[in-house]
């Protein structure tokens, strides 16, 4: 069975099938058959051919005939608490993927703690920002720990983890980060289809922040693939959905380079290149010092860098400023009061 349920995370859905029907041919059907019965109910329903009320049920039933201390036990758990969130009731979701990691820390198995952590992140995301953040780094310390960054399971919180760097600033960081979780992406296919699309979904929407148009309808298309193939995967179906009307709310490319900034960070960016503070740029555009912060995070990001000296250098390459901070002075001793 474990052979079985490696395969299939690791996307090979043909050779799963085999083992998991080699096990099913070769389990009694009396009593002591009831254990692995209930590991095979696990792996049909995170493989999730029948769609997540079937995963739902199936995991009901192994949760019922596992024991507390069985290996199996914490990815029932995992797998149940995924049915749950796939048909919308977070709530539920969130509380028997809570047990599962514990679960997982009581019988010492990394895997599973780890991807019932960063699914309860994704849970949070969005309405308990700081939470998702808290989640997805107690994943990360024990995929680091246990070092198992090379595992398709940990692909969901590494892009996770990604997201979190974005909304810090830390761009080149974030990068590095996704180009690791882009490496796994390839293991996961429709053999388990419900983390093979929460994997790009999270790496579509850090496309989308870093307002990378051709990465994210990339990740779109491979999502739309697995649904061809597993087309009832309950919520997630939405979701890619939404994530393509973000993408196509990307900023087009403009003759200056693609920036897609606004007119007011167009405005900010040359005096970026001065000696003053951010609060001292506020007082000369009549806006507050947080304005000018989240301004300043937005043109990093657009401009694909981490830094203010960065952003300037890579603005002055697009042509979208000129090199004197004369300029800058003279633009920064014009302006007006803007509307607050």
């Amino acid at each position: 069975m474990e052979g079985s349920r490696i395969h299939a995370f690791r996307g090979r859905a043909e050779t799963a099938e085999e083992w998991l029907a080699a096990a099913e041919r070769g389990t009694p059907k009396n009593g002591k058959g009831a254990a692995t019965r209930a590991c095979i109910d696990v792996l049909r329903g995170a493989m999730c051919a029948d769609g997540p009320e079937r995963m739902l049920k199936k995991t009901d039933s192994a949760l019922a005939a596992l024991p507390p201390d069985h290996p199996w036990q914490p990815w029932a758990l995992v797998v149940n608490g995924t049915a749950h969130l796939l048909l919308g009731d977070d709530d539920r979701a969130d509380s028997v993927l809570a047990s599962a990691a514990e679960a997982s820390d009581r019988t010492g198995r990394a895997e599973s703690r780890a991807l019932a952590l960063s699914e309860r992140s994704l849970l949070a995301a969005g309405h308990d920002d700081d939470g998702a953040e808290m989640l997805a780094l107690e994943a990360h310390r024990l995929i680091e720990e246990r070092e198992l960054d090379g595992y398709p399971t940990s692909a969901l919180d590494l892009a996770a983890t990604a997201r979190a760097l974005l909304r810090h600033g830390r761009w080149d960081e974030a990068r590095r980060q996704l180009t690791i979780t882009q490496r796994l992406a390839p293991s996961l296919t429709h053999s388990i289809p419900w983390l093979s699309v929460q994997v790009r979904l999270e790496l579509g929407r850090a496309y989308v922040t870093l307002r990378d148009h051709n990465g994210a309808r990339a990740l779109l298309a491979e999502a739309r693939e697995i649904l061809e193939l597993r087309p009832s995967l309950g919520v997630l179906g939405e979701q890619v959905t939404a994530l393509e009307a973000e993408i196509e709310a990307i900023p087009q490319a403009t003759a200056a380079g693609g920036s897609g900034l606004t007119p007011a960070e167009l405005r900010l960016l040359p005096l970026l290149s001065t000696h003053h503070s951010f609060r001292e740029i506020g007082e000369r555009l009549f806006v507050s010092r947080n304005t000018i912060k989240t301004q300043a995070i937005s043109v990093y990001r657009k401009l694909g860098v981490s830094s203010r000296s960065d952003a300037i250098t890579r603005a002055r390459e697009l042509g979208l400023v000129v090199g004197s901070t004369d300029v800058a002075e003279s633009i920064a001793g014009d302006a007006q009061p803007v509307a607050s």
